[in-house]
């Protein structure tokens, strides 16, 4: 009888970048910025200081960190940088974790909405 352990083991380099993905959403103020791309569309760098009220170094760091994981797309435009929200991948993210919410007790997770 072959014993040999079939079960591979979790590619936690993988697990890592998606830890780093949720982490990132759940911030305070990416939630900030994300509902108000929801609400708002495309908006500038200045548009989102005012709707969110975010200082503009702290807002930009963000920004930058929801640009690199996919969350929110950066445009050129003419008059400089907007950006808008991927709400497709947001929506993809979002069924992931409503999934890992339904293992039950102790693997809850709260998703935006």
């Amino acid at each position: 009888m072959n014993t040999r352990n079939t079960i591979t083991r979790p590619d936690y380099r993988k697990i890592s970048q998606v830890q780093a993905l949720l982490e990132v959403i759940c911030d305070e103020s990416s939630m900030l910025i994300i509902e108000s791309l929801r609400l708002h569309g495309i908006s500038s760098l200045s548009d989102l200081i005012v709707q969110t009220g975010i200082e503009k170094f702290l807002l930009e760091e963000q920004m930058h960190l929801l640009v690199d994981q996919g969350i929110v797309q950066e445009l050129e435009e003419l008059s400089g940088a907007v950006f808008v929200l991927d709400e497709i991948y947001l929506a993809r993210i979002a069924g992931f974790a409503n999934r890992v919410g339904s293992f039950g007790p102790g693997y809850e997770v709260e998703v935006i909405s």
